[in-house]
């Protein structure tokens, strides 16, 4: 079967699927790709359309549940990409990927669990690469300022100072004004501590644990770091979210490593992300702890797919290197 749209958002009406729908609807170039939005509710998807200024004459709606793996398959298999805003994704993403690899449909994803993105490599690399489904997890918060930081630091250095130059470490740094947690983001959260078994959890949290080349070892977390800037130095303390930035961008260096490796004219690959680690650091937030959290904190937290009042949302990210 042809794919009949090329984008299709999985979980288009929760918080984090609203805002990457009216991105795509308002984007410049929107006009040389067709849409497609999926929801467990129709009635919601309808909703939807007013509120970005589309009807159902302009995108294609879709009905899908993400517990049922044939409903999966009817709707993966009718689009080129699928961008999957559907959390905790240890719980419901795994059946998304595995349609989309099975049918050579390219996947994306806004996961911050790494036990889970290391469970997909583990299980759908293979396949993929036999498909052709290019697999792309960790997309949102976690981990593409990280990712390109580290991408984007080592080739300005190298730059300037020519490819021999070698980099050991990289410390990252960024500030987000006006930001909680959504609804969606809590919940895979206590899913990546109550629900993910501790065995894989701690497999996952190994040094290139998602990486296919292992690189230098990643330095002890400090509790306060000092970055100099052009104006003034920049404090902050290790921020949680390198449990799962950290096997990103080494992943990211393994991979261009691994081409490097295979192939002798990959040598600007190699040199783009040769020995890079990362240590993410949070500017202005307190020292995280390790706290055992009941499955009850469940009942209290928003629920998946709130969305916050929108006074608390303003203010652009601000990003440090």
């Amino acid at each position: 079967m042809d794919p009949v749209v090329d984008i299709i958002v999985v979980g288009a009406t929760g918080y984090t699927g609203r805002c990457i729908t009216r991105y795509l609807c308002t984007h410049p170039q929107q006009a040389s790709f067709t849409l497609g939005f999926a929801s467990r509710s129709s009635s919601k998807v309808f909703k939807l359309l007013p509120e970005i200024g589309k009807s159902s004459d302009d995108l294609q709606t879709f009905t899908i549940d993400v517990t049922d793996p044939a409903s999966i398959r009817s709707v993966v298999r009718q689009a080129r990409v699928v961008i999957n805003a559907v959390g905790p994704y240890w719980l419901w993403g795994s059946a998304v990927v595995h349609a989309c690899v099975r049918h050579g449909v390219h996947y994306v994803d806004l996961a911050g669990e790494v036990a889970w993105v290391k469970r997909v490599i583990s299980e759908e690399d293979y396949a993929a690469t036999k498909s052709g489904s290019i697999v792309v997890p960790a997309c949102g918060l976690s981990s593409i300022p990280a990712d390109i930081l580290a991408f984007l630091s080592n080739k300005t250095l190298k730059g300037h100072v020519g490819h021999s130059a070698s980099i050991d470490h990289s410390i990252s740094a960024w500030k987000c004004e006006n930001m909680i947690i959504s609804g969606g983001s809590f919940h895979s959260v206590l899913t990546s501590i109550v629900d993910t078994p501790r065995k894989r959890l701690r497999e996952a949290m190994q040094d290139f644990s998602l990486s296919p080349v292992v690189g230098v070892q990643y330095p002890r977390p400090r509790m306060l770091y000092e970055i100099s800037s052009g104006n003034g130095p920049i404090y902050g303390v290790w921020n949680v979210m390198a449990c799962m930035d950290v096997p990103i961008v080494q992943r990211s260096w393994g991979l261009f490593e691994l081409v490097a490796r295979r192939d002798r004219r990959g040598l600007e690959a190699r040199d783009r992300f040769m020995d890079i680690t990362s240590a993410i650091i949070d500017v202005g937030l307190p020292a995280s702890c390790s706290i055992h959290i009941h499955p009850r904190v469940r009942s209290i937290c928003p629920p998946a797919g709130d969305q916050a009042d929108a006074k608390t949302r303003r203010g652009t990210p601000r990003t440090y290197a």
